[in-house]
This record gives C-alpha cells, structure tokens and sequence, in this order.
C-alpha cells in the first residue's frame, strides 16, 4: 500500500473519531438539554391546565358572592317566597351561567332549595352528594366558625369532581345576621374540560382518584409516584413528546383527581428550533464571557454547528493533506 493511502486511511480514521466524539457530546450536552427544555414545556402545559381549573372555581366564587350578599337571597332563605325561584332559578339561569348546582342552606344545616342540573342534556340530576335535605355539621362548604366567608375547592359527586364555591347569606350591605350559605357549583365533565383545553390549547384529562382501582394501571402507579413527589411526573409519549402529570386535592385537602396534560410531538418540533438557537446563544455567551468579548461572537458560533463545522475544516484539511503527499510520492 502507498503513503498516500496509508496517511489517507488514518486521516479518515481520525475524521470518524472525531464525528463519533461529536455525536457523543451532543447526545450529553445538547440531547440532554433538549429534554431538559421539552420536561419544563410539558410541565407549564401542566401547570395551564391546573390554573385553568382554579380560575373556573374562583368565577363560581365570584358568582356565589353575588347572589350570596343580595336582599332577595336574604329574605328568600327566611320566607322561602316561591317567586324568587321562578325569577332567579329557572332552567336559564343555569345555562347563561355555566351553573351545574345551586343550593341554599340555613343556619340550622336544613336545606331550603337546591338543584342539580345537566344542562348539555337539559335535565335535572340526582346526586346523593347534594340531594339531601340536612347537611353535616362538618361539611367543607358550610359556613361555620371554622369557615366563616365559605370555602371553594373539588367535591367529588356520583355525578362527577363539582367545582364548588360557598358564601355566607347576607343582605347587599354584607350585614348579618348570617342567615344559612349559599353552595353554586360546576361539574367538570368532558364538556366544561373541552372548553378549558381550548382557553388554554392544551389537551388534559382528567381521572377521579375516588375509586383507585377503576383507573388503568399506568394511571395506579403515577398516582403512587405521586404521592412520593414534589413535583410533576412525566412519562414519554413516543419518541418526541413527553406528558405531565399532577394531582388536584378536594375541599378536605386529599387527593381528589389525576390531571394528566398532553404535549403533542408538533409542539416540540417547534420548540426545539427555536431550542437549539437558544442552546448556541447559551454556549456562545458561556465561550464570550471567558473571552470577555460575549457580544463580539459570530451568530454562527456555538451551538451543534460547531460540531458539523469542525468535521468539514478536518475534512478539508485531510483532502489536501492527501494531495501533498500525492505529489510528493510522484516526485
């Protein structure tokens, strides 16, 4: 075999080093980095749905407050007058407000007037979680010393989670005596989740942690994971997507629903575009830094460019490497 073969073959050898070197260093560095970005998408594609949620409980809230403080409320749990059911709580009502259940409690826990409805099915439902006519004592959304302005949060019903607000009933002024709590609440059915995925584009579902072993295996052990956590759980979707995982606590602070949020993979084939020059900035304002000329640095330095660059100069360097010693053997 010529020198000019042998030099060529290690120089080729050497070329397929340093490729194989640079991959492994991208695969570290930049692979890992990309999925350091893809868990924090998928985590605030977590965190939107999860305020999605608390921002519906707290417009019930507001909504409870309204009604809860009003001279009509105030006389209606005193006389029970039948005209202000027909005014304020016919089948209208609760559709133009988004409304699942509402019902008024007195001071003695009995209940004056309450309904629960399906307003995509247009009606009433029966739910043994609302549909009784004393409440306990104890009851989270009871206005009591314990709670005296209500409370707010998840009540899980037969019916589905209820995103539930309570107000004490006062007349407009806020004045008292308290006269029983006013209860207005959602149900979180696949219609009201439909609308949230849309507020925030992002697709969620939601699983019920009342009877653990209905849920799919899969579903058993993140709730299991996430009891142990602090954070998220993730679990890879394919190859190019990860999804998120969190757990929503009821009125009594246990576990009450599995949220899982869906990053789908054209998400991230966004991202990682714009991922990548983020990385190369990162890289180029690291290698600036000890320069001390961060902002002088080409827009092409950096980054896994520098990789594929590397190869092409040792590429070039080796082809005319091979043409010298060419020459040399001819001479």
């Amino acid at each position: 075999m010529s020198l000019r073969w042998k030099v060529a073959g290690i120089l080729f050898a050497i070329l397929l080093l340093y490729v194989a070197l640079a991959y492994a260093i991208a695969s570290r560095v930049v692979f890992s980095s990309f999925e350091a970005l893809e868990r924090k998408e998928a985590e605030e594609n977590l965190q939107r749905c999860v305020s999605a949620i608390w921002r519906e409980v707290q417009q019930i809230q507001a909504f409870a407050y309204d009604w809860a403080s009003w001279d009509d409320t105030y006389r209606f749990v005193e006389t029970r007058d039948p005209a202000y059911v027909e005014t304020n709580l016919a089948d209208a009502s609760f559709v133009r407000n988004s409304l699942g259940y509402i019902g008024f409690v007195d001071v003695k826990n009995q209940t004056v007037w309450s309904r629960a409805v399906d307003t995509a099915a247009q009606a009433d439902l029966e739910v043994p979680e609302l549909s009784r006519e004393i409440w306990p004592q104890d009851h989270p959304l009871l206005v009591s010393g314990n709670s005296p302005e209500g409370a707010s949060g998840i009540l899980l019903t037969a019916s589905g989670p209820l995103l539930a607000a309570s107000r004490p009933i006062l007349t407009s002024m806020n004045e008292g005596p308290i006269r029983g709590t006013l209860i207005m609440g959602a149900f979180l059915n696949e219609r009201l989740v439909e609308t949230l995925c849309k507020q925030v584009g992002v697709q969620f579902r939601l699983f019920p942690l009342s009877v653990p072993d209905a849920m799919p295996r899969d579903m058993q052990e993140i709730v299991i994971e996430l009891k142990n956590a602090t954070n998220a759980v993730f679990r890879p979707l394919g190859m190019k997507s990860i999804n998120a995982y969190g757990m929503l606590r009821d009125l009594n602070a246990k576990p009450a629903l599995l949220v899982e949020a869906v990053t789908p993979p054209q998400h991230h084939a966004r991202r990682n575009a714009g991922a990548a020059r983020r990385l190369g900035g990162q890289h180029r304002g690291r290698s600036g830094l000890a320069s001390g000329h961060a902002r002088d640095a080409p827009a092409d330095s950096g980054g896994p460019h520098r990789f594929a660059d590397g190869a092409r100069r040792v590429d070039r360097q080796a082809q005319r490497l091979v043409r010298s010693v060419g020459v040399d053997a001819h001479r």
